[in-house]
């Protein structure tokens, strides 16, 4: 919900403050993403644009599918990828890369659109989601930064992973109704892939020695993980009397954060784990400025059919989306969602399991659980109902200086007693405060913010105030 704040008796200048003679720094550079990377991509339609046409027969019009567009728009790959000092990358495309904000990279192929990748606070992590313009096409892109060296003994330790597949195409299966023998009429009367659609997650246990446990819902596997050369991890699980399954994860530089694509008959899957901490973590220590993208797909694909046993419409058509979202944590645990005005707070339950609860201005609540990796600035999850999502979740490299400025994630939410009022919520370091002034030169400090997190201003004689969040010495 948007609203404008000139319906209000107080008009609100939220304003960053930074220290005199300071600025604001991303805390990264392009050098800092030289070397060897591996690039994982997962594509799908964005939407099926369906072929259909009015079939008469005896006199009655039937609407009838034909064909589906976009029924070959999916795809996965691993592919490597080098970036030099100067941000030039080459791999699965040859292109630029540029710093475009805190925790924010730009990737520019040569005479393609640019897409923004999150990036995580170890920098050994980027993840985008788009839906490129004029496109049919949604993707999903991972790329990881290759460890310089990589044991079976750096696995050892419990990996969260979760999974999205799709399938490799939908394949309309045609028939003819011959109802009207004079006038017999052709159409689609069965999708094959179209229950292909799913997600999960599941806990694999790795040994030292590379042997592992894998429960992945409701079936339990064992097997090898063995590491190669640039990252690779080869895995392989034997699934008597089925053929032996074998996957080629990669993994980061930090060693806590693998993934892989795979495909068989006629469907593609998305992994990506998380190595878990081994010991404690706190709420506060996910303080900090978060990056989100959502990739989106149907549960599966229901048909409308018509009186002659064709399909008329597939109601999931549109039910495909990527998104993208910020988050900002406070030392609390409490966090702020701009984009719709959510306020929650984050729990830790155990070492790497993060639950998420919260309301947005509308007064709808949601929940979650995510999971993150053993250097605490990457967190994965899905979302299961009538469409799939996974989720990757990135801590920005530190955007707060000791003298330079911060994105607060500061929210404003209008109250009903009384109608004009206006409460403050924002993500706070400790040493965060927010002032108030009524010319906007005179600046006063509301001491009961030092280090909170919200603030109700009282009704007052005032026609109009001003209330910016600083940042004071650390």
């Amino acid at each position: 919900m948007k609203v404008s704040l000139c319906v209000f008796r107080f008009v609100f200048a939220c304003i960053l403050l930074c220290w005199p003679g300071a600025t604001a720094s991303f805390g990264q550079s392009l050098a800092n993403f030289t070397g060897a990377w591996n690039f994982t991509q997962f594509s799908t339609p964005a939407v099926l644009t369906l072929a259909t046409v009015n079939s008469a027969v005896s006199g009655t019009n039937y609407v009838t599918l034909q064909d589906i567009q976009e029924k070959t728009n999916f795809m996965a790959r691993a592919v490597p990828m080098t970036i030099d000092s100067g941000g030039n990358f080459s791999g699965p495309a040859n292109g630029v890369l540029a710093v475009v904000g805190p925790g924010l990279l730009q990737a520019t192929p040569s005479g393609q659109t640019p897409a923004l990748f999150n990036v995580n606070a170890a920098e050994d992590v980027a993840v985008a989601v788009l839906r490129p313009p004029d496109s049919n096409q949604q993707e999903l892109m991972l790329m990881l930064k290759v460890p310089s060296t990589l044991t079976a003994s750096d696995l050892t330790g419990t990996w969260k992973m979760v999974s999205l597949g799709t399938p490799l195409a939908l394949q309309p299966r045609l028939m003819t109704n011959y109802f009207d023998p004079q006038h017999p009429v052709e159409g689609v009367s069965d999708i094959d892939g179209r229950y292909q659609f799913d997600t999960g997650n599941g806990t694999l246990t790795v040994a030292a020695d590379g042997s592992f446990t894998l429960v992945f819902g409701t079936d339990t596997m064992n097997g090898t993980a063995t590491p190669g050369a640039g990252g690779l991890v080869q895995v392989t699980i034997p699934m008597p009397p089925n053929p032996t399954m074998n996957l080629s994860f990669y993994v980061n530089q930090g060693k806590n954060v693998m993934t892989a694509v795979h495909a068989e008959t006629n469907y593609q899957e998305l992994l990506v784990a998380v190595k878990l901490p081994a010991s404690s973590h706190l709420a506060g220590e996910s303080l900090g400025f978060w990056r989100a993208g959502s990739f989106e797909t149907p549960g599966g694909l229901t048909l409308l059919t018509n009186a002659l046993g064709f399909v008329s419409d597939i109601p999931e058509k549109n039910n495909f989306s990527v998104h993208r979202e910020k988050i900002h944590i406070g030392h609390t645990g409490m966090f702020t969602l701009p984009s719709d005005q959510s306020l929650g707070l984050i729990s830790i339950p155990s070492p790497g399991t993060v639950q998420i609860s919260a309301t947005n201005a509308a007064g709808e609540s949601f929940s979650n659980t995510m999971w993150a990796n053993s250097s605490k600035d990457f967190l994965i999850t899905t979302k299961t109902g009538s469409t799939h999502e996974v989720t990757f979740v990135t801590r920005a490299p530190t955007d707060i200086q000791a003298s330079g400025g911060a994105e607060f994630g500061l929210i404003l939410q209008k109250t009903n007693q009384p109608s004009v009022r206006v409460d403050f919520f924002w993500a706070s370091a400790a040493n965060r405060m927010l002032q108030t002034s009524t010319n906007l030169v005179d600046w006063t400090d509301i001491p009961e913010t030092q280090g909170g997190f919200s603030h109700r201003p009282p009704m007052g004689s005032f026609i109009r105030a001003y209330y910016r969040l600083r940042q004071t010495p650390p």
